[in-house]
């Protein structure tokens, strides 16, 4: 029950209704008995910036921000770590003194959740299928972690561009722009393949990022981030041809207990959160 004593803190975004961040957080508030609330704030891009304000004259701790906000934010906060700069989007802003903090827990969440999976990223090979926001945290991630690095997009303009950017920011390690056409005939080996596109997101559950007519690659794990459906085709795809898959919701759950410890200074209770998500997927 929300009080006059409740903290507050929320998700900014357009559309919100389909977000998980309220029942895992709301889980992991009552869990540890905390007189807090996670609340979704459906915000147009046009209402940003009063949004922001809102925040602030109502006392919120803080928020998370999804799309399409995560990199229009940026500008109008009064503070971003060199995390979300280096990666160019906010998910998590809170509220200090007045001031409001960007940050970015999507690329922590993400090495946590392939070291977990038994994925060990310095030293491995990685190829991101995608060269949006998802796929600039993944490879900052990775790249960062000492990995080396293929961004195979559809899209060049955006890709090359990327690959250049990580390349001048960790030239200890290589990072690279790899054609789509390229994508299973050039006998290239990867431990680690990523889908960082919302391709196969329900309701579109038969399509596949996989580049059509390409082999399947050899690797040690197949990462989806996409985890609605829990099984995505890509996953499939991997399966059959005897790679390990996992979906997306892992990354999703600990981003989420970055963005906790952020607000509370608190560790989160990373399996609450988890049987939430699990089961309001279910209920979906």
């Amino acid at each position: 029950m929300v009080t006059g004593t409740t903290t507050l803190v929320g998700i900014i975004g357009h559309p919100v209704s389909h977000s998980l961040s309220p029942v895992m957080h709301n889980a992991a508030f009552r869990a540890l008995g905390l007189n807090w609330a996670y609340v979704p704030l459906p915000v147009k891009p046009p209402r940003l910036w009063a949004a922001l304000e809102g925040l602030s004259a109502l006392g919120f701790a803080g928020a998370n921000v999804t799309v399409p906000h995560k990199e229009s934010v940026m500008d109008l906060l009064d503070e971003v770590t060199g995390h979300a700069q280096a990666i160019g989007a906010v998910n998590t802003i809170s509220l200090l003194d007045g001031r409001m903090v960007g940050d970015n827990t999507d690329f922590a969440g993400f090495l946590k959740d392939i070291e977990e999976l038994g994925l060990h990223p310095d030293g491995a090979r990685a190829l991101i299928l995608g060269s949006g926001g998802s796929a600039r945290a993944v490879a900052y991630a990775l790249a960062g972690a000492g990995a080396t690095v293929m961004i195979c997009s559809r899209n060049p303009g955006k890709g090359e561009p990327l690959a250049a950017e990580l390349s001048e920011m960790y030239p200890q390690h290589r990072v690279q722009f790899f054609p789509e056409d390229r994508v299973g005939k050039a006998g290239e080996l990867v431990d680690l393949i990523v889908n960082t596109t919302p391709v196969g997101m329900t309701p579109f559950v038969d399509a596949s990022p996989w580049p059509g007519g390409a082999q399947f690659l050899q690797c040690k794990l197949v990462y989806d981030l996409v985890y609605n459906p829990p099984r995505t085709r890509f996953m499939e795809q991997a399966e059959a041809c005897g790679v390990r898959s996992a979906n997306g919701l892992g990354m999703l759950v600990h981003q989420a207990a970055g963005s906790f410890r952020i607000w509370t200074g608190l560790d989160a209770p990373i399996e609450v959160m988890r049987r939430a998500a699990e089961r309001a997927l279910g209920d979906v």
